[in-house]
């Protein structure tokens, strides 16, 4: 797709904004919806363009595996979406229980959680760098897998 079109529908991706509407003589000769905008750059329908146009953010509700929690401090967490990534924990709360003893994440655990993705974009709407990860809110923890011994009681 050609870089200026992209540009042209991108404004759609912002909150408020559901069409793109092109008159000629008064009457509209063309247009385009959010979700049509969405299929030309390119990006999941969750996507919504930063008010500053240079991320498209996404929230999504999804279980990723713990790779390296923080047990002390506000530092990243190593996290398994998709792939490898680090992300910050802005849900204080969990962060606190757990960094207290008080919620109990054993290794190979993982979260249930609210994540929120940031994807750096450039003025045509096209990836320009590697995207940002925020764990908004923690909804869970769900133990590691463990593989029963035969004739272990449940």
């Amino acid at each position: 797709m050609f870089p200026a079109f992209k540009r042209m529908v991108t404004p759609l991706l912002r909150e408020g904004f559901e069409k793109l509407e092109f008159e000629s003589d008064g009457r509209v000769t063309q247009y385009f919806t959010k979700e049509e905008a969405r299929n030309i750059i390119g990006t999941p329908s969750e996507a919504i363009l930063s008010k500053d146009g240079k991320y498209l953010e996404s929230q999504i509700r999804t279980q990723v595996k713990i790779r390296k929690p923080c047990y002390e401090g506000n530092a990243k967490w190593g996290i398994q979406y998709k792939k490898a990534v680090d992300a910050k924990m802005a849900d204080q709360e969990w962060l606190d229980e757990f960094q207290t003893g008080r919620v109990d994440a054993p290794p190979g655990s993982s979260l249930i959680v609210d994540l929120e993705e940031k994807v750096p974009v450039d003025g045509a709407g096209e990836q320009n760098g590697d995207p940002i990860y925020t764990i908004k809110k923690v909804h869970g923890v769900v133990p590691p897998w463990h593989q029963m011994r035969f004739g272990e009681e449940f």
